[in-house]
């Protein structure tokens, strides 16, 4: 799973975590039968809560939306960016073409130096838990159900891939993450 979109650039996201249409596409495209790699990468979601976006930027132009902001404000240099980013109080606010609001922070890695997220409650999001992210897309792929998962599919998934405790009843937030994995659904 690859956590850096574009080779180069300065901006560090995740859209496994955070991009709706690519864990769409991760799900469309998932074709092992060997769970570890899958059971990696939901581990890889965390276990708080989240952003997710929804909306119809596609992660390149998400990208190309805060690539043109630092140019502007003359930020593409590491140094200049985290001076920046202490005079805000440790996040920067941007609003992108759709409306949508991203969080900018100072990344860790060399390179890409913008860790980005989408803010919360912002326009074209959603906040979700990482155990019922994780959960629907793992019944989803380990099922192959566009419609309707039942309780012993998902404390499947929860106990044996996700080391998570049974639940007892199936939460209408995981059967609404489960409904909007779906590529047909608005």
């Amino acid at each position: 799973m690859a956590v850096v979109e574009n080779r180069g650039s300065p901006v560090l996201f995740n859209p496994f975590k955070h991009h709706l249409n690519f864990i769409r596409e991760y799900i469309r495209n998932y074709r092992q039968k060997d769970y570890r790699r899958l059971k990696s990468d939901l581990l890889k979601i965390g276990g708080s809560q989240m952003d997710l976006y929804c909306g119809t930027l596609p992660i390149k132009g998400i990208n190309e939306g805060i690539v043109t902001f630092l140019k502007k404000s003359e930020l593409l240099e590491r140094g200049l960016f985290f001076r920046f980013i202490d005079q805000h109080d440790g996040f920067f606010r941007l609003m992108l073409s759709d409306q949508s609001t991203w969080i900018l922070r100072k990344g860790v890695d060399p390179v890409a130096f913008v860790h980005i997220h989408p803010a919360r409650y912002s326009k074209h999001t959603i906040r979700v838990k990482a155990s019922t992210l994780g959960s629907a897309i793992g019944a989803k792929i380990i099922f192959n159900k566009a419609s309707s998962i039942g309780l012993s599919e998902l404390n499947q998934v929860r106990k044996g891939l996700l080391g998570l405790s049974p639940v007892k009843n199936i939460s209408s937030g995981t059967l609404k993450m489960f409904n909007m994995l779906n590529f047909n659904h608005v």
